[in-house]
């Protein structure tokens, strides 16, 4: 995807709006691989940047997401 891609698809868009990742068909990790979290954008030179943070699947706590949403 080029900067010029990317411009045409989020104008438009509010600046408020939700920015997140989301896998490609095909390379969604299992339980026990790594994930990444959208941390922001920068720039460098002449490249885009988009900072991510490294978690593991395994250590997200689904029990306590279910029980926050009312569940038992």
């Amino acid at each position: 995807m080029t900067v010029g891609q990317l411009r045409s698809l989020i104008e438009g868009l509010h600046d408020d709006c939700t920015v997140r990742p989301q896998w490609v068909p095909g390379s969604e990790p299992g339980d026990h691989e790594p994930g990444v979290s959208l941390c922001g954008f920068d720039v460098d030179g002449d490249e885009l940047l988009v900072r991510v943070e490294l978690f593991y699947l395994d250590d997200l706590d689904y029990e306590d997401d279910y029980e926050d949403e009312g569940g038992e």
